[in-house]
């Protein structure tokens, strides 16, 4: 499941400040995340997003890029299918390479050959060393994505991101669920300075909640096909013996 957190105006006013302030996501919150303590948090995935002109030969478009580690195409609903992942090496040493979806590499390849190739976003050359498609049914935007190191180090100078997914795991109630959410909102209220209550200054987005009632409903329909099947059972033998 994956938990998805971005910042806004905070609502509240908070500790001699006043409400109506823009909050922004450093990636040191992130990074202080990714150490705390707070239970079920397997991964911390930020990311930055900038419009950035990309281009091949003489065909060029403004396309929002997005900055990020490796293992953030799950976040997007997209699976590597060819080639590889950004991978930390990219991430150390500030790599200029890219991964791309199906869509951009056939608006800009065609026929030609993807992998190994490169594309010219913003004013450096990324080579694109994979290509990833969507697991829903349809993937009607461009993808593009690059190291997070690289985005911070020439368009975001003071860290600022645009959002942290979380990726969790071992969850199974609704009170974890609901424990998880506060713990992080707290953790980051008191880093961004804001009402720990204020949730537009702070935003979560829980997919486990989602989850949660499917698997309730599921369940009920289960229970439901069960009795179904039981008075029909009961039925048959009543009839037969009559």
């Amino acid at each position: 499941q994956i938990v998805r957190i971005s910042v806004g105006k905070t609502s509240q006013a908070w500790n001699g400040l006043d409400k109506g302030r823009t909050l922004k996501l450093h990636l040191e919150d992130a990074e202080a995340l990714a150490a705390s303590s707070i239970n079920h948090i397997r991964m911390v995935c930020p990311s930055a997003v900038e419009s950035l002109n990309v281009g091949y030969g003489n065909y060029n478009i403004d396309l929002p890029v997005t900055g990020c580690y490796g293992n953030y195409l799950s976040n997007d609903y997209r699976k590597l299918i060819d080639g590889r992942d950004i991978n930390e090496l990219d991430n150390q040493e500030k790599r200029k390479v890219c991964v791309i979806n199906t869509r951009l590499a056939k608006q800009f390849f065609g026929d030609k050959k993807i992998i190994g190739n490169e594309l010219r976003i913003g004013e450096s050359n990324y080579l694109v060393v994979g290509l990833c498609e969507s697991t829903m049914n349809n993937d009607m935007a461009f993808g593009i994505y690059i190291p997070l190191s690289v985005m911070v180090g020439i368009y975001r100078h003071d860290g600022v991101i645009n959002s942290v997914n979380l990726i969790v795991e071992n969850m199974h109630t609704a009170e974890q669920n609901e424990q998880l959410v506060s713990e992080v909102q707290h953790f980051l209220s008191s880093r961004l300075g804001c009402a720990p209550t204020d949730n537009k200054g702070v935003k979560i987005v829980n997919s486990y909640e989602q989850v949660l009632s499917t698997q309730q409903m599921i369940a009920a329909i289960g229970v439901f096909v069960w009795i179904i099947g039981l008075a029909t059972l009961i039925a048959g033998i009543v009839g037969v013996s009559n």
